[in-house]
């Protein structure tokens, strides 16, 4: 990659960040007053989160940046050099053909798609397991400000560029001069009663191979509920209507960016991207949706969506869970 400046990475930051918090400290008026301890404990959510992600780190063998502050938590983690976009874009759609020989094989034997598939794996994999990580956290936080009636968290992901800087310490400063967080940040006051939106050029990256083009599938349908109707059986009335997930365009300092609101809970099977098919904590029939060639058709007759629900959490073995209570557990990821 000659053109590009060493020290310019392309990098994704997640900005993980309480709702009505302001609001909650501003009716206390004081931390001290119980209202203020109610809102203080808040952020005893995000310390849960964080301690997660450390071990989570750890466990799925990929490193990334974070940083707290106050009632928000921002992760940076940098892309292979490969992706980096040319000047003037925000994605690297396509390449010269010298370029493809060298970063994906093309002229080395072996079929085309295997040979993409396979290096697309390598340069993605540390993006595929942190959007994993990072939906995990979202819904840990979730499940603590919901159990407690608080607003919740917001969370929007977001590429960009970041340039390289050394503090006084000697220790790499991830967020000096990280554009990618200044795009989420900006984004996430434009992206109004949205919980959780993924910058469109990081789907695009989920193309390595089947299994990650259907989670991002998955992520990027919602549903309608059809509105009550004593002229309609109930029958009907109580179905719902699966759709495309909306997309925003937003400018960000002079560039359009699309954000689209997605689905976490399909997003959290990421992080075991690599051994789905080895674990004995997935379901078959998450496993079966994942691996489906064509789910354009299950998506649409709103077949075999168990990739929405999980009866446990995936950080435990099978054998220790009690199955007696599998039906208590109704919703949502991998939690």
């Amino acid at each position: 990659m000659k053109s590009q400046d060493s020290d310019v990475k392309y990098c994704v930051v997640a900005f993980i960040d309480l709702q009505g918090f302001s609001s909650h400290l501003e009716v206390s008026r004081d931390i001290r007053t119980k209202i203020g301890k109610e809102a203080i404990n808040r952020l005893e959510n995000l310390e849960k989160a964080i301690k997660f992600m450390v071990k989570e780190q750890q466990r799925s063998s990929v490193h990334f940046a974070y940083k707290r502050i106050n009632d928000s938590i921002i992760l940076s983690i940098d892309l292979n050099d490969v992706l980096m976009p040319y000047i003037g874009d925000t994605y690297k759609a396509g390449m010269p053909s010298e370029d493809w020989d060298k970063y994906y094989d093309g002229d080395k034997e072996g079929g085309l798609k295997e040979n993409y598939s396979r290096k697309r794996k390598e340069y993605t994999s540390p993006l595929v397991k942190f959007l994993g990580i990072v939906a995990r956290m979202h819904q840990i936080i979730n499940r603590e400000e919901w159990k407690n009636n608080f607003a919740g968290a917001k969370t929007i992901i977001s590429t960009g560029f970041r340039r390289k800087f050394v503090g006084l310490d000697g220790k790499e400063d991830y967020f000096s001069a990280n554009f990618a967080f200044s795009n989420a940040y900006k984004a996430q006051d434009l992206l109004k009663g949205k919980w959780f939106c993924l910058d469109n050029n990081i789907l695009q990256m989920l193309d390595a191979d089947l299994h990650t083009k259907n989670i991002a599938k998955y992520c990027c349908i919602t549903f309608d509920s059809k509105i009550y109707s004593p002229l309609v059986s109930e029958e009907i009335t109580n179905t719902i209507k699966w759709r495309e997930s909306s997309v925003t365009e937003v400018d960000l300092f002079r560039k359009k960016y699309y954000f689209r609101e997605i689905l976490p809970s399909p997003l959290t099977y990421l992080q075991f991207i690599d051994n789905v098919n080895s674990r004995r904590d997935i379901y078959k029939k998450v496993k079966e949706n994942i691996m489906e060639l064509n789910i354009e058709a299950k998506i649409e007759s709103g077949e075999n969506f168990m990739i929405f629900k999980l009866p446990y959490d995936l950080a435990k073995e099978v054998d220790k869970i009690d199955r007696r209570n599998r039906k208590s557990f109704n919703y949502i990821s991998l939690i």
